[in-house]
């Protein structure tokens, strides 16, 4: 979804994996962040626009997210779609 690619060419191939709630929720939160990343990285000329490259340090060798961080974002965020 970074590069300038027409929309409605781009599909998308999931595993079969049974219909897990983690790749659909995985999936659709990707789809709300590109909604507003792309259009922010044409409006600005932003390169490269991989968000990981955009907001690591210089070196580009620290981690973006300890699994904890990411535990609390994950179980937070989900259990606020669930009710």
């Amino acid at each position: 979804m970074a590069y300038n690619y027409p929309a409605e060419k781009i599909s998308v191939y999931l595993s079969d994996d049974g219909g897990s709630v983690l790749t659909f929720y995985a999936l659709w939160e990707a789809s709300l962040f590109a909604k507003h990343w792309i259009p922010f990285c044409k409006r600005y000329n932003i390169e490269p626009r991989s968000p990981a490259a955009y907001f690591s340090e210089s070196d580009g060798h620290q981690d973006l997210c300890s699994p904890k961080e990411w535990s609390l974002i994950r179980v937070s965020r989900f259990s606020k779609h669930l009710f």
